[in-house]
């Protein structure tokens, strides 16, 4: 069936419906971002990865900036690097560091800020992992955030 399909409506559809419907699938289940299958490798491709871009849209839902913060006229300059570990009592990711790349060193002040933001989305109950994920399939451990 697959090789009918793909002839009649093309190759390119085919994958781009695949991936609108893995994609949907982490909007409802964000953990899988953090979880490594052979499905979603696409996402961890490129700079900024696209795995990251989804995780930038989760985070800024509920993110507002400090009072005094610069936005920043380059684009995915200023960003926080964040480590992460997997705590294995209950399969939930943990912060382990964060490694920031500020541009306006004015805005380091609000470093705090953002590393307390951060380990709250962190801490959320979307960031349950599978148990599967963690034996076998493997986990992603790093994320970036992007300020403007």
């Amino acid at each position: 069936m697959n090789y009918f399909t793909e002839k009649k409506f093309g190759k390119d559809l085919i994958e781009d419906i695949v991936k609108q419907s893995l994609l949907d699938h982490v909007n409802k289940n964000p953990s899988i971002i953090f979880e490594y299958n052979d499905n979603l490798n696409w996402i961890y491709k490129g700079d900024p990865k696209l795995a990251d871009i989804l995780l930038n849209t989760f985070f800024f839902k509920n993110f507002m900036y400090p009072k005094g913060y610069i936005d920043s006229s380059q684009k995915n300059q200023s960003f926080t690097k964040v480590m992460l570990y997997v705590d294995e009592n209950d399969n939930t990711l943990k912060v382990e560091s964060f490694d920031h790349h500020i541009i306006n060193l004015y805005n380091k002040q609000f470093i705090p800020y953002f590393e307390k933001k951060i380990k709250s989305f962190i801490k959320s109950s979307k960031f349950v992992l599978s148990k599967r994920a963690i034996l076998y399939n493997g986990i992603k451990y790093s994320f970036k955030i992007y300020y403007k």
